[in-house]
């Protein structure tokens, strides 16, 4: 599994959060949370982060706190564990975002 950045500039899981999948046929949140840890010392302007059942309030702020104030799309398309907080935070942090998702 690798970070990559596509050809339209959005940074990605290159096989995407719903393929990082444990020996039991459950997400692998261990390893999500690892991606996730990445990414936030990433600072980026586009961010797919769609599918990642790993993704809270907590990691997704450091995010945020990294890059918000230069992301301009963010997908957070069946991310689970985002709630209220995060979106307050996004709408604080995130001036620029054009496409949210």
């Amino acid at each position: 599994v690798r970070i990559v950045q596509q050809k339209n500039g959005i940074w990605k899981v290159e096989k995407g959060f719903s393929e990082v999948i444990g020996p039991d046929g459950n997400p692998d949140l261990v390893t999500q949370e690892a991606l996730l840890e990445t990414i936030a010392a990433i600072c980026c302007d586009k961010l797919d982060l769609s599918h990642c059942t790993a993704l809270n309030d907590a990691i997704l702020i450091r995010i945020l706190q990294q890059s918000g104030t230069h992301l301009t799309y963010l997908d957070l398309r069946e991310c689970p564990n985002i709630t209220e907080e995060s979106i307050f935070i996004l709408s604080t942090h995130c001036p620029y975002i054009i496409e949210l998702y």
